[in-house]
């Protein structure tokens, strides 16, 4: 069975504003609990620069932009990228999904 365990996950500072976007107070508590146990990766100017090479080479793809500056976070965090949502991701180059690998 594969394992991650919180000392071996990123979470992109984009994806925790993600996940608090809408989010109603009383779930808001617990949440912060959780994200806490993450390390978090911060953007910075190569994200930034990676994030506008992404918006332009995948135009006629609509890429969201919450999604391009998360793949930009993996691809310069030189990461596999965790997702349940594989197709918003799996056309972008050289980024690496992450392929769980669950056994008996």
């Amino acid at each position: 069975m594969d394992f991650l365990g919180y000392e071996r996950l990123l979470i992109s500072s984009i994806t925790v504003a993600e996940v608090y976007f809408g989010m109603k107070t009383k779930e808001k508590r617990q949440t912060q609990e959780l994200i806490r146990k993450f390390n978090i990766y911060h953007t910075d100017k190569e994200i930034s620069k990676r994030f506008l090479q992404l918006m332009l080479s995948n135009l006629n793809k609509r890429i969201a932009i919450p999604d391009a500056l998360i793949a930009a976070t993996a691809l310069e965090a030189n990461v596999e990228l965790f997702t349940l949502n594989r197709k918003d991701f799996d056309y972008i180059e050289r980024l690496k999904l992450y392929n769980p690998k669950f056994g008996k």
